[in-house]
């Protein structure tokens, strides 16, 4: 008789267990979670595409590629209610949609926000470009990467 108590108190806290890892998953962003566990993402948001902010920050990431694929980092541009992901494709009206509700980003806004192999938001900078020198301090801080840096030989 314990031991069918026990197992029902085991396979009840399996199900809370899954619903609780289900409502994680489903928390963020559908266009994001490809990347979960594999890549750290950047979300560039932006009115238009002629934004000076914009233009400086892509840039900014393309003059630092080495440093931006040693860390996995892509990068999304939500531009106006348009986008695209990291491979060049369109993102759809509702992931654009859902990715300026999630982060909530105002249509007009210049943002950038990075977000950790984790699915978490590490940081955030609003009307201001991203500073490539301090995105990568603070990624090169962060537990997984020095992890990762390690198995890399020490880089």
């Amino acid at each position: 008789m314990k031991t069918r108590r026990l197992k029902n108190l085991y396979f009840l806290l399996l199900i809370v267990l899954l619903n609780l890892i289900g409502q994680v998953t489903t928390a963020q962003p559908s266009a994001l979670n490809a990347y979960t566990w594999k890549k750290r993402v950047l979300l560039v948001f932006t009115a238009h595409s002629k934004h000076a902010l914009y233009q400086e920050q892509i840039k900014a990431f393309e003059q630092a590629t080495a440093g931006v694929l040693d860390r996995d980092l892509v990068v999304f541009k939500v531009v106006g209610n348009k986008g695209y992901t990291p491979d060049h494709k369109r993102l759809t009206k509702f992931q654009n949609q859902q990715l300026r509700k999630h982060y909530e980003v105002l249509p007009r806004q210049f943002q950038v926000i990075l977000i950790g192999k984790d699915g978490g938001e590490k940081m955030r900078t609003i009307k201001q470009t991203m500073d490539v020198k301090r995105l990568f301090r603070t990624i090169d801080a962060m537990p997984m990467r020095r992890s990762e840096m390690r198995r890399k030989g020490g880089k």
